[in-house]
């Protein structure tokens, strides 16, 4: 919490946080109007530095977000978050 002591630093604090706060809401916008980047199992895997088969063990797992196009998975590359090592030691069980 900030000091009410009206000092510069803490209105530079007030407006970076007002204009983070307006940038969240741009980058929200943008991301419901331009289509997700659905790639390919193999571009996925090549992407996250893991192999072909983990891909599918992680889109049936329901770890990765993927569409079904007919018999393709496409995988929305937007929606995946770094993985830290205890995201990866649950997802290699």
């Amino acid at each position: 919490m900030l000091a009410d002591d009206g000092s510069p630093t803490r209105e530079l604090i007030i407006g970076l946080r007002e204009e983070v706060h307006a940038l969240r809401g741009a980058v929200r916008g943008l991301e419901e109007r331009f289509p997700a980047r659905l790639v390919s199992v193999e571009d996925a895997a090549h992407h996250l530095s893991v192999s072909i088969p983990t891909i599918r063990r992680w889109c049936k797992s329901g770890a990765l977000p993927y569409v079904r196009r007919g018999r393709e998975l496409r995988i929305d590359l937007s929606k995946v978050k770094a993985l830290d090592a205890k995201d990866i030691r649950k997802l290699a069980v």
